[in-house]
C-alpha cells in the first residue's frame, strides 16, 4: 500500500509534464519565441533615442525660390526621415529576470553573450516601431524645420516664407 502514494505521484507529474511538453511547440509558435526564449521572462529597460532629420544637402534643383524683390521665399525641403536607433548601453538595463529550468541548465555548458545581443537587437527594433508608428517626430520635424527656416529668413529681411516638403 504504501508504494502506490510515491508512484501515483510520479504517475500525475509524468502525465502533468507529458501534456506540458506536448504543448510547448504550440505556445512557441503563438507567442514567435524561439527555443532559447521559451525559457526565458525578461523585464528590460531600454533607454535610446531616435532622430528625425531633414538632409539640407538633397534640397533639388529649384528647391529654393526667391522673388524678384527678395522679400519671399518658396523653399522645398525633402521629408524628414528618421535615423536608426540608439541604445544608450550605459543606462540600459535588466530589471528583472527569471531564467527557467531549460535555460538554467543550458547556461551550464555556454555563455549568454547571444541572449544579450539579441534583447539590444530587440530593444532597437522596438524603439524603431515606436517612432515609426505615431510618435509624430515626423511631423514635429516638419514643424521645427520650418519655424527655424521662417525665423531666419524674416531676419534677413524676407517678409514672406513658405516651406513646403515634398509629398511622400
Amino acid at each position: 500500500m504504501r508504494r502506490r502514494g510515491p508512484l501515483a505521484a510520479f504517475f500525475v507529474l509524468g502525465v502533468f509534464w507529458g501534456g506540458w511538453a506536448a504543448l510547448v511547440p504550440a505556445i512557441q509558435t503563438a507567442v514567435g519565441a524561439s527555443k532559447g526564449e521559451l525559457g526565458l521572462t525578461l523585464l528590460f529597460v531600454a533607454v535610446g533615442s531616435v532622430d528625425a532629420l531633414v538632409d539640407f544637402g538633397q534640397v533639388g534643383k529649384g528647391g529654393v525660390q526667391v522673388s524678384d524683390d527678395r522679400r519671399a521665399a518658396t523653399i522645398t525641403l525633402p521629408r524628414p526621415r528618421l535615423s536608426d536607433p540608439e541604445i544608450d548601453v550605459g543606462r540600459s538595463y535588466v530589471y528583472d529576470q527569471d531564467r527557467g529550468l531549460f535555460n538554467q541548465i543550458g547556461s551550464l555548458f555556454g555563455n549568454d553573450t547571444d541572449s544579450q545581443r539579441e534583447v539590444y537587437l530587440l530593444a532597437e527594433q522596438k524603439i524603431r516601431a515606436a517612432a515609426q508608428n505615431g510618435s509624430g517626430l515626423v511631423p514635429r520635424a516638419e514643424d521645427n524645420t520650418r519655424k527655424m527656416l521662417q525665423t531666419l529668413l524674416r531676419s534677413l529681411g524676407f517678409t514672406r516664407v513658405a516651406v513646403n516638403f515634398e509629398p511622400k
